[in-house]
């Protein structure tokens, strides 16, 4: 089964008010229409700060559903985010950040966080990326905070975008310690990397890469740009527990 959340852990989801309070899950995403591989529709937003508004766009991406395709795996939505400078516009080249995520329908294997054989709906987090100059501001929490939440929302508007648990792989140990469980670091004794922070992501490793989690730390990468060939860390395949199966 599934790892359960710690009970001192306080998940992003009952300390924090909504980051994009205007933001209304769409109609029209109940089904894709006739004859067509996917609907999507994209929103204009905004993340409101003490002193400013980050402009947003959310986009929404309901795919076809492929039944027969499920032993193999498919996708069956996207959910994008993206963050613009503020006091601009949502033009692209006004873009600072931008995460993206598959929501993928497959049975599971031997790198799944569960491996009983049967088919599961998960949130694959494949692109989060800040610009350079944005860096160490705290963006990157935002983007996965605001994924969290409006994952729920889109989840409780359309039980099919409903997923068990949420995953990430990453050689980054700047990521790793964002988003990695503080009381499975110190089961795994490994205090020294936890960070000063009440917020707890709670994303732990799958099994067979616990032991990969100390190598990225130590290796300290904050940019994929910095890793060299022969310095290269193994990439962990990270997950945490999101909305039970129904």
């Amino acid at each position: 089964m599934l790892r359960q959340e710690s009970s001192s852990q306080r998940p992003p989801s009952e300390i924090l008010s909504p980051l994009f309070p205007d933001l209304v899950i769409p109609e029209g995403l109940a089904e894709v229409p006739p004859g067509e591989f996917e609907q999507e529709i994209t929103l204009e937003t905004e993340l409101p700060l003490r002193d400013y508004a980050i402009p947003a766009l959310v986009t929404f991406q309901r795919q076809r559903e492929r039944p027969e395709s499920a032993s193999f795996g498919y996708q069956a939505g996207q959910l994008h985010l993206e963050l613009f400078e503020p006091g601009t516009d949502t033009a692209p080249e006004n873009r600072i950040a931008v995460f993206k995520a598959a929501l993928n329908v497959e049975r599971s294997r031997t790198d799944s966080p569960l491996q009983d054989g049967k088919i599961h709906r998960f949130w694959n987090i494949y692109t989060r990326k800040v610009t350079e100059d944005k860096r160490q501001n705290g963006l990157g929490t935002i983007g996965f905070l605001a994924f969290e939440q409006v994952a729920r929302q889109l989840a409780e508007k359309y039980p099919a975008f409903r997923a068990e648990w949420i995953e990430v792989r990453t050689m980054l140990a700047s990521l790793t310690k964002m988003l990695i469980d503080q009381p499975w670091l110190q089961e795994q004794g490994l205090r020294q990397y936890a960070k000063n922070s009440s917020l707890d992501f709670g994303y732990i490793p799958i099994k067979k890469d616990e032991s990969a989690v100390a190598w990225v730390l130590r290796q300290g990468h904050t940019s994929i740009d910095a890793i060299g060939m022969n310095d290269a860390p193994p990439q962990i395949h990270l997950y945490k527990p999101f909305l039970p199966k129904q």
